[in-house]
């Protein structure tokens, strides 16, 4: 494997009921330093180093809608952000909605999951309107979970799916040495449209020389969660993220953990909150 990146997220405060982490972001020399507002501890959008499928969001258990403001930094340059939060937990979807502005640029980002059929069946759309244009990906992804042991093989998706050679040892290197992991997914994107400017401040992804502006793949995620610890502790873990694409014969690999949780104020309440993650993009050989 080459390394190619790193990013490491530590808290940093809490502000008005809006937690703040301090993001260190690296793509093959080329650095960016974001201060990141999270609005629950229990959701927040995946950092992926700005590959597909982008700005995705993970709700961790049911929250009620909120909208709520916040500040995102990045290189020392302040902007405002807005999200409305709606989800409908009776028809299983979610609609989220994120409004960011500074500097002359904007960014309207909706977010939308049907999660009506899942894990078997999940689909998902964000399309960023922007001060370039608009940009959008739609999403497909099949997993399965813990109490489905007998499809929690990684060997499922090396049948079926047509993978790089180096995407396979890997996935068989990583099953032997930990077992079968507890969440698997399997997601297919296709993406379109002129990269939204402030979204790619976060993330030099031009210099992996990737054509995202009309790109099209697969992802392949194995996750092994903590087994002890609270709930907080309990739904994150470590997570091993295989990206492939079709217009482009480089495999991309992604490892994920260093993670540690603690205690912080919210809204006057103690709360169990993330503290550390980390991330580590290689490219597979």
């Amino acid at each position: 494997m080459k390394p190619l990146g790193r990013l490491f997220m530590r808290f940093k405060t809490c502000k008005d009921g809006v937690l703040y982490y301090e993001i260190d972001v690296e793509i093959k020399g080329e650095k960016k330093k974001l201060l990141v507002p999270r609005y629950h501890a229990f959701l927040g959008w995946i950092e992926i180093f700005g590959l597909p499928p982008q700005n995705e969001w993970c709700v961790l258990k049911q929250l009620k809608p909120f909208e709520r403001e916040g500040t995102l930094k990045i290189d020392g340059e302040e902007l405002k952000e807005r999200v409305i939060f709606n989800p409908d937990f009776e028809r299983k979807m979610h609609s989220i909605i994120t409004v960011r502005k500074g500097s002359g640029d904007y960014e309207y980002f909706q977010w939308f999951e049907d999660f009506s059929r899942a894990p078997g069946k999940i689909e998902e759309a964000g399309i960023f309107t922007h001060s370039n244009g608009v940009y959008r990906y739609f999403c497909r992804k099949e997993g399965s979970e813990s109490g489905r042991e007998d499809e929690l093989a990684p060997e499922r998706f090396l049948r079926r799916e047509k993978l790089p050679i180096s995407v396979e040892e890997k996935i068989r290197e990583i099953s032997e040495d930990k077992g079968r992991p507890d969440s698997m997914w399997l997601k297919n994107f296709e993406a379109k449209g002129a990269l939204p400017r402030i979204y790619y401040k976060m993330f030099p992804t031009e210099v992996l020389d990737l054509n995202l502006e009309n790109s099209a793949g697969k992802v392949i995620e194995l996750g092994y969660l903590n087994k002890s610890g609270g709930e907080i502790d309990r739904v994150h873990g470590e997570w091993y993220k295989f990206f492939t694409f079709e217009k482009d014969d480089r495999a991309f690999f992604i490892r994920e953990g260093e993670w540690s949780s603690a205690e912080a104020e919210i809204d006057g309440r103690k709360e169990r909150i993330k503290n550390t993650y980390g991330k580590r993009l290689f490219l597979l050989e």
